[in-house]
């Protein structure tokens, strides 16, 4: 294993990629009331899944449009 770990040394770190970044700020932050709003599933203080209100209106709305075709593409 010795003759890898002269080779990986030779190697720069690469930039950190602005998502993690992201998350790693979130991370390192201390406030009790910051609120993650990255990719997942949200949750409220109970654990149960929570959906926005905006989200919902949205839903609604494409479910209203008769313009949209709502059929599967692979069906």
């Amino acid at each position: 294993m010795k003759r890898f770990s002269n080779w990986f040394s030779k190697l720069t770190t690469a930039p950190v990629d602005p998502i993690l970044g992201t998350a790693l700020a979130y991370n390192a932050d201390k406030d009790a009331k910051k609120v993650n709003l990255g990719v997942g599933a949200y949750r409220d203080d109970a654990e149960k899944p929570y959906v926005f209100k905006v989200v919902k209106k949205v839903e609604q709305e494409i479910i209203n449009d008769p313009k949209l075709n709502k059929v599967p593409s692979d069906l």
